[in-house]
């Protein structure tokens, strides 16, 4: 009798606080979601998970065999200039001569 109450009593703390964390990581993610957004003109995006960006997309690319296809789609989706994010980090995709060479013309005092 003891041991069934101890577990009960585990099982329904692990549901609580489990349930409370994972509320908390939502919440966390939402609120910090928007205000990565809210920030100005930044090129658009393909939607990522909250924490993990669009690392389950590579992923699922595979190997390098298919990464490229990836980064093909999203080009055509996005264009020229898009952002990739891997985790906490952005990454700022160039798809043409003409992206690349105004970052280099135009921005070269903030990107160098």
């Amino acid at each position: 009798m003891l041991l069934t109450n101890l577990f009960t009593d585990w099982h329904q703390a692990f549901l609580i606080y489990g349930g409370l964390t994972l509320l908390s990581f939502l919440v966390a993610s939402v609120i910090w979601r928007s205000k990565s957004t809210s920030s100005g003109a930044l090129p658009p995006a393909p939607a990522g998970w909250p924490l993990l960006g669009n690392m389950p997309d590579l992923i699922k690319a595979g190997s390098a065999k298919k990464l490229h296809l990836l980064m093909q789609y999203w080009a055509k989706q996005y264009g020229e200039v898009y952002r990739v994010r891997v985790g906490p980090v952005e990454q700022y995709m160039l798809n043409s001569d003409r992206a690349v060479k105004h970052l280099m013309d135009r921005n070269s005092a903030v990107t160098s």
